[in-house]
């Protein structure tokens, strides 16, 4: 059976960076967010769910057969929502996958990048900025509970499915990599040479700095009920098409 690893996280804990090093082996699979709309020439509703599944097969695979991918709840439970299936109890069917949860230990400092990666689009040091940001306390809120949520999701998950999982935690791996590709090259039967080197770089800056101690130094004196109580309704062209047919709507942080 072809093997392969998906990464279960949640947005800014690291998952691009540590793809980056294990796609450059050219061995591991081609780890992204293929879940998602955006890395499919085709609209999911012109797919069907067979289709679909082959192709992230294809797409998250290398020459050798090894096959990876990077998934949050969101992309999981919009799957679901498409196609009606499960696409990690599937893909446990048909490959056998080594199962990684990675966490952040600072989930301050990763709502916070979080906050400006949604504000500027800029999700990697390779890309630009499309705006300036902007300290936001209430969103900055909202997504420190978003992460922390989406953990528990992946450790009620693997829970209930008796799955077995290794953990990582970015902080640790930052100054060494090498427990992360050693166990996903280990399990795949690959011989790693040197490690890696990632084309990305950490965006972290002063300003993440400063948005962190103005965030700690606001909240003895609000009341984050009100901004946590309902997450907002993204306001897209998909969300009123469900609004019309009675649909549940897609919510953002």
């Amino acid at each position: 059976m072809p093997k392969g690893y998906m990464i279960l996280s949640e947005g800014r804990s690291g998952t691009t960076w540590l793809g980056s090093l294990a796609n450059a082996t050219g061995l591991l699979g081609n780890s992204q967010e293929w879940l998602r709309q955006e890395f499919h020439a085709r609209p999911f509703r012109s797919m069907s769910p067979d289709a679909f599944f082959q192709k992230v097969m294809e797409n998250g695979s290398t020459p050798n057969g090894a096959f990876a991918v990077k998934i949050f709840p969101g992309h999981l439970l919009a799957i679901n929502r498409h196609f009606g299936f499960d696409f990690i109890q599937r893909c446990l069917k048909e490959r056998d996958m080594r199962i990684i949860l990675l966490t952040r230990e600072d989930t301050m400092a990763q709502a916070v990048s979080f906050a400006r990666g949604r504000q500027t689009d800029q999700w990697t040091s390779g890309a630009a900025a499309k705006a300036d940001p902007i300290y936001d306390f209430d969103q900055i809120c909202r997504f420190y509970f978003k992460i922390r949520e989406s953990y528990e999701f992946w450790n009620s998950y693997v829970a209930i499915h008796g799955l077995s999982a290794s953990r990582f935690i970015y902080e640790r791996l930052v100054p060494d990599v090498t427990p992360f590709l050693r166990s996903i090259a280990d399990f795949m039967g690959v011989e790693l040479g040197r490690t890696p080197v990632s084309p990305l770089t950490v965006q972290r800056d002063d300003l993440n700095d400063q948005w962190i101690e103005r965030f700690k130094h606001e909240i003895g004196n609000r009341n984050i009920l009100g901004v946590v109580g309902e997450a907002p309704v993204s306001r897209t062209s998909r969300n009123l098409m469900r609004f019309i047919t009675k649909k549940p709507l897609i919510l953002r942080y």
